[in-house]
């Protein structure tokens, strides 16, 4: 790419290699101090959940490797975790906790500062992706989520840690070293990273104003239908 003349911005392999295997990117978090949901081993023979009593289900159930949500769902009975086995591998089997889920859309610059950090609400979410979002200050986690990014080794430009809020406090689930898919609800309420993206790899200087944001900014999603007629589009194609 860069001998094409495309300038690349992307994370380190190791933080790529943590952030891709979900059960991996827990251990990292709570061995670094983060909160997390309690993880268990799906090893050969379930043995660790076999052992677990009636009152630790339902759990979460998740590919270790997967994305867009396909595949994650709670699992109520050890019946249902091993059919969750069967169909998409061994994955990664955790406690189910219960609170409201944040994306957190953030940007760290060249020298690996977490110099932005808009946590949003994820009011609905649909493929795995939200739906309807609003952007909400919240001093814990904007200072937990920079302490995440600085602390992984090699993070650059966008990334997304996404929590669930508990009553207990931020339960960490997920860190991915790209944009997110909400990330226009960040970039409409004034956080313009696409800009920084920019003046990065053009060697340019990056205005701080653009890591400002507006709290209460709301995005609400929707499909809408396309009606054309068939020769029409034979007509494009030919």
């Amino acid at each position: 790419m860069e001998a094409a003349g495309a300038a690349v911005l992307v994370s380190e392999p190791a933080t790529i290699e943590i952030c891709a295997d979900k059960g991996r990117s827990s251990r990292w978090l709570s061995d670094n101090g983060f909160a997390v949901p309690t993880q268990y081993s799906l090893d050969d023979d379930l043995a660790e959940v076999r052992r677990l009593s009636p009152d630790h289900w339902p759990l979460f159930f998740k590919p270790r490797q997967g994305s867009s949500s396909v595949g994650a769902h709670p699992v109520g009975s050890l019946a249902e975790l091993e059919v969750a086995v069967d169909r998409h591998g061994p994955g990664v089997a955790e406690e189910l906790v219960v609170g409201d889920e944040y994306t957190m859309d953030c940007w760290v610059d060249p020298s690996g500062a977490c110099v932005g950090v808009v946590p949003r609400l994820r009011l609905a979410t649909r493929a795995g992706e939200i739906s309807k979002g609003v952007t909400v200050r919240h001093e814990r986690l904007e200072s937990e989520v920079r302490a995440i990014l600085q602390a992984l080794p090699g993070v650059r430009g966008p990334a997304t840690v996404q929590a669930m809020m508990t009553s207990q406090g931020p339960r960490y689930i997920e860190i991915n070293p790209r944009f997110g898919g909400g990330y226009p609800l960040s970039h409409q309420a004034g956080a313009w990273y696409t800009a920084a993206l920019a003046a990065e790899t053009m060697g340019k200087p990056v205005d701080p104003a653009w890591f400002s944001w507006d709290d209460d900014v709301v995005m609400l999603r929707y499909d809408e239908a396309v009606f054309v007629s068939r020769a029409s589009i034979d007509a494009k194609l030919r």
